[in-house]
């Protein structure tokens, strides 16, 4: 399969947005999934598109110039794969979770380690 096909193929299939845990084990994953893909570009934001079998996270990486990729991380820290997402696919919506890097809102929520160490802030898209 060609790998235009194989992404058009894999952006079908994907639900339109999912939220992240809302706490937990589940939540510090989804968090350290959304760093690893925004790892480099502190102006990026990452959106929950779906989780993978054995903790990974797919998600739409969104960067500051308009562009989008598919990132699929991994729980032990590496990216599987990403692809660009074309243009007019995964437009997030005002009401989506996002997860960013730096703290862009007065009501986003902080997203700690268990040491306390902030990972990131949950927000929304219209924060970035």
């Amino acid at each position: 399969m060609r790998p235009g096909v194989a992404v058009a193929a894999l952006l079908a299939a994907l639900p339109p947005a999912l939220a992240p845990p809302a706490r937990g084990q589940e939540r510090l994953a989804w968090a350290m999934a959304a760093r690893v893909c925004l790892a480099g570009d502190p102006h990026a934001f990452a959106t929950l598109a779906a989780d993978l079998p054995g903790g990974g996270a797919r998600l739409v990486v969104h960067r500051a110039d308009g562009t989008r990729e598919l990132c699929e991380a991994m729980p032990a820290g590496g990216v599987r794969q990403r692809a660009p997402v074309p243009s007019a696919q995964h437009v997030p919506r005002a009401s989506d979770p996002a997860f960013f890097l730096e703290r862009r809102c007065v009501d986003a929520r902080r997203v700690e380690a268990a040491d306390g160490a902030i990972l990131g802030w949950l927000a929304y898209p219209a924060c970035g």
